[in-house]
C-alpha cells in the first residue's frame, strides 16, 4: 500500500469517530511525556513501572488513536486538543511525576 493510498484511508472514518476519544489518566500521563521526548524506558523510571508496561499503555493508546508510532499519536492527540502544546516548550507535567522528577527519579543522556 502506498503512502498515498494509506493517507486516503484514514480519512474515511466519520468527522464526529475520531472526536470522541478518550484517553485513560494514566495513558494521558505517558503521551505527555512521549511528547516531551522521553523513551519508554526514562517513561518507566520517571512513572516507576516496568518499561513493558508503558509499552502496553502505548499500544492502547495507538489504538484509540489510530496512530502508526509515537510522533503520530502525539499529532493525533494535539489535533484532538488531548494534548495541548505549551507556550514554554514543555507539555503539561502531572504533580507526580514533578515531584519523582525532583527526587532525582529522571535519568540522565545514555
Amino acid at each position: 500500500m502506498t503512502l498515498r493510498a494509506r493517507g486516503a484511508n484514514d480519512n474515511t472514518e466519520p468527522a464526529g469517530q475520531q472526536q470522541n476519544v478518550q484517553l485513560t489518566r494514566r495513558q494521558q500521563e505517558i503521551l505527555l511525556w512521549v511528547a516531551e521526548g522521553k523513551t519508554s524506558w526514562e517513561i518507566s523510571v520517571i512513572m516507576r513501572c516496568k518499561e513493558v508496561t508503558v509499552n502496553y499503555h502505548l499500544k492502547g493508546i495507538f489504538r484509540r488513536l489510530c496512530a502508526t508510532n509515537k510522533a503520530h499519536a502525539v499529532s493525533k492527540a494535539m489535533r484532538l486538543g488531548l494534548l495541548v502544546p505549551s507556550l514554554t516548550g514543555r507539555a503539561s507535567v502531572p504533580e507526580r511525576s514533578l515531584r519523582a522528577r525532583g527526587r532525582g527519579a529522571v535519568p540522565g543522556p545514555r
